[in-house]
């Protein structure tokens, strides 16, 4: 059940219950519209106090974040203050939580990122269940003012934790922004449009608190990015539906999105069987995993945790280069 239609049968149900008073007090008829008019008065009260996860994909959000040094912010999009004839853009995801290990992971990438002068990070999602551990693991991914990060919140944050941890970031002057809140990045003949969250409240550990996007979000963001120029590219949490395989894994409607507004790529953190290093094609579209960041195994039967990677995104002449950077290759100082 979504959280409107269940805020709705909350509504009907405390309707049915005041009316039904209304009757046993006083003869049949009697001051039956007085408490209906109570009884709605009090459903739709009760449904504004409850924080519901779809606002964070819709498009008219105010955008009220300071751009970092670089950067500008105007019309609701990110964009470099400079040209540049090459411009490299990374993707992470999935990083499960502020466990030390993790935290080496993420700062290994960092210095990866920074040695190969990425100009954006995009974190996808799927960091920490409380302020404490997204802060704790953005903080690991930033590298100073080498680049800016841009940070969706997935499956596993509460948006209000997630905008703490931001806005505690943003006060020790480290450029990290909400990409559920800035959601168009246009670089130099590309634009990146971000999709926060999941396609439904019940894969969200924090539920009314999480981030999740319904049919409406998901068409306007999809048919808003078709319309803007160069290269088409979603940065998302949810992955899209790819391939024939007998159990197929993904969202097919994220999947139709793409295709019908003619999105050349998705990029997306969560984990599905199906993830390739490669990517595969999806209806016109490609979609590639951002890869995986965690440190810890995950099972218990598991004896070594994942190979950590990220995406790169090579911009330079008409058509951009997809990269995967194997992280445990890479120096450990």
């Amino acid at each position: 059940m979504t959280p409107r239609r269940g805020l709705m049968v909350g509504a009907l149900g405390a309707l049915g219950a005041v009316a039904c008073r209304g009757q046993e007090r006083e003869a049949p008829g009697a001051g039956l519209g007085a408490a209906v008019a109570g009884a709605v008065r009090q459903g739709l009260a009760e449904a504004t106090a409850v924080v519901s996860p779809w606002p964070c994909a819709e498009l008219e959000q105010e955008v009220t974040a300071a751009a970092p040094p670089g950067w500008e912010l105007r019309d609701g999009a990110l964009r470099p203050s400079h040209r540049s004839s090459k411009r490299t853009v990374a993707f992470v995801g999935d990083a499960g939580g502020a466990a030390e290990s993790t935290l080496a992971r993420l700062r290994l990438a960092a210095r990866a990122f920074a040695e190969r002068e990425v100009s954006a990070v995009f974190s996808l999602g799927g960091l920490g269940e409380d302020a404490a551990a997204i802060e704790a693991t953005l903080r690991a991914l930033t590298s100073g003012p080498a680049y800016v990060v841009v940070a969706l919140p997935g499956d596993l944050e509460p948006l209000p934790a997630h905008r703490q941890a931001i806005a505690a970031l943003a006060r020790d002057g480290l450029p990290v922004l909400d990409g559920s809140a800035v959601r168009w990045i246009e670089l130099e003949g590309a634009t990146i449009g971000t999709l926060p969250g999941v396609p439904s409240r019940d894969r969200l550990p924090a539920a009314d608190e999480g981030c999740a996007f319904d049919a409406a979000a998901l068409a306007a963001t999809a048919a808003e990015l078709g319309r803007r120029p160069g290269v088409k590219i979603l940065a998302t949490w949810t992955a899209p539906r790819v391939g024939s395989a007998v159990t197929p894994a993904g969202d097919r409607e994220l999947a139709q999105a793409l295709a019908d507004n003619h999105i050349d790529v998705a990029v997306f953190g969560e984990r599905t069987e199906t993830s390739t290093p490669a990517g595969e094609a999806s209806r016109g579209a490609r979609a590639l995993s951002a890869g995986l960041l965690d440190g810890e195994p995950r099972a218990p039967s598991a004896g070594t945790p994942p190979r950590p990677s990220a995406r790169l995104l090579e911009l330079s002449g008409a058509t951009p280069t997809w990269r995967a950077l194997e992280l445990s290759m890479q120096p450990s100082r």
